[in-house]
């Protein structure tokens, strides 16, 4: 249904800036339990969106975080924000286009 596939596209587009700004704040303050519950908050956003490689690495950067690791998430993260940037784009040329 692509009225809904749209609504789900508009949704991720206009929450997830927050808990990535959510996920970058507490990797840098060392917040392990808010990383983890921000990355494990996105997670069902990328597995509607069929972005495989953004859940991959959500799912990577909850465990590091449950296991108190801030630093391996440090670098998960430095992978995740451009896999983000080229989704967020795709998603918005479909929204053009629609």
């Amino acid at each position: 249904d692509r009225a809904l596939m749209r609504e789900w596209i508009g949704l991720y587009l206009q929450e997830s800036p927050r808990y990535f700004a959510l996920l970058s704040v507490s990797q840098s303050s060392g917040d392990a339990q808010a990383l983890a519950s921000a990355a494990h908050d996105l997670q069902p956003q990328a597995h509607y969106l069929s972005a495989a490689r953004m859940l991959e690495l959500l799912t990577a950067i909850e465990e590091q975080a449950m296991n108190g690791d801030t630093h391996a998430c440090g670098e998960l993260l430095n992978t995740l924000m451009p896999v983000r940037e080229a989704i967020e784009t795709e998603l918005r040329s479909v929204l053009n286009a629609g």
